[in-house]
């Protein structure tokens, strides 16, 4: 089980995020630096997405997809918000770890 923990990191993150933005998508819209809160639904949509790709036993394919979004969320809201560019781009770094872990 210890040697899985990247994916349970990136798996139950998006679980979290996925869940905060449905069920608060305002505040997760201002987390990453808009007042939408139909951004905030659709991120976490999306994000519950990934969970449920990383439940079905998909890692390698969840964890390419979640270092997708990652990188997405870096170049898109990294230059407004630089902390939360450096935290996603330090998440699809634990992706590259899991991907390499899955080899």
């Amino acid at each position: 089980m210890t040697s899985r923990w990247p994916q349970l990191v990136l798996g139950g993150g998006a679980f979290a995020f996925g869940v905060y933005g449905v069920v608060a998508p305002r505040r997760l819209a201002r987390l990453v630096g808009s007042d939408d809160p139909d951004l905030g639904r659709e991120l976490g949509y999306r994000d519950l997405g990934n969970a449920l790709v990383f439940a079905a036993g998909a890692n390698r394919a969840a964890i390419m997809q979640r270092m997708l979004y990652d990188v997405s969320d870096a170049i898109s809201f990294g230059p407004r918000k630089p902390k939360l560019g450096v935290g996603a781009l330090a998440f699809a770094g634990l992706g590259a770890v899991a991907l390499l872990r899955e080899r």
